[in-house]
């Protein structure tokens, strides 16, 4: 079966981060191309992809959408995560019950956050990138308020550090954590109804599209 590669953008995309690994290895004199320089930009670059996909879906939405509010809504996710886990769980002495409670907290924090975007959005009819731009301060001055400015320390939990700093056959556990959301997010745009619906550009009518879009907007 012979492939066809008709995706312009792909292609593109593909064209230019050959080229970067291989100006990145003749500068580097073969250097770039070490496995621990693969493992260590494995280890720091998951963070910016999920980041990235956050906001890939709301420009595929449609009706202008875009999120600016992803990385403040992170920073408050992990703020109140370090405030409350440490409540609930003693992260010496129950590490594993620790790290859960943090997941968890954070997870629901980003949910809500990306909620209240969806409903004023969806609902309230407000401009995407005015929306968020403004819970973008909103969660911004709530993360500042809460640690006054200066770092939050997050507890001594061995299972937490492990997901940020362990490697799983050699791969960093949070690239993996990226692969996995990847597929997911592939997976939902693919089959799901969310994914179907919010992908769709050849809506009959202006009336549905504008409803495709806020029905994707909420959800």
């Amino acid at each position: 079966m012979k492939l066809k590669f008709s995706d312009r953008e792909l292609n593109f995309l593909v064209g230019i981060n050959v080229l970067i690994l291989v100006v990145a290895t003749v500068l580097s004199k073969g250097d770039f191309l070490d496995v621990y320089n693969f493992q260590s930009m494995g280890g720091q670059l998951p963070e910016l992809g999920l980041l990235a996909m956050g906001v890939a879906l709301s420009m595929i939405s449609g009706n202008g959408g875009i999120d600016l509010s992803g990385v403040a809504l992170a920073n408050l996710a992990g703020v109140v995560a370090a405030t409350l886990a440490p409540q609930l769980a003693a992260p010496d002495v129950s590490p594993w019950l620790y790290t859960g409670w943090f997941a968890v907290i954070a997870l629901a924090v980003g949910l809500a956050g990306g909620l209240l975007n969806g409903v004023l959005i969806a609902k309230a009819g407000l401009t995407p990138i005015l929306c968020t731009l403004g819970t973008q301060l909103l969660y911004t001055g709530l993360a500042v308020v809460r640690t006054g400015g200066s770092s939050l320390r997050v507890g001594d939990a061995e299972a937490l550090s492990a997901i940020g700093n362990e490697m799983v056959l050699g791969v960093p556990i949070p690239f993996v954590i990226f692969l996995v959301m990847l597929l997911a997010v592939g997976w939902l745009l693919r089959q799901s109804p969310f994914g179907i619906r919010a992908c769709s550009c050849s809506a009959p009518t202006p009336r549905r599209r504008a409803m495709q879009a806020s029905r994707s907007l909420a959800c």
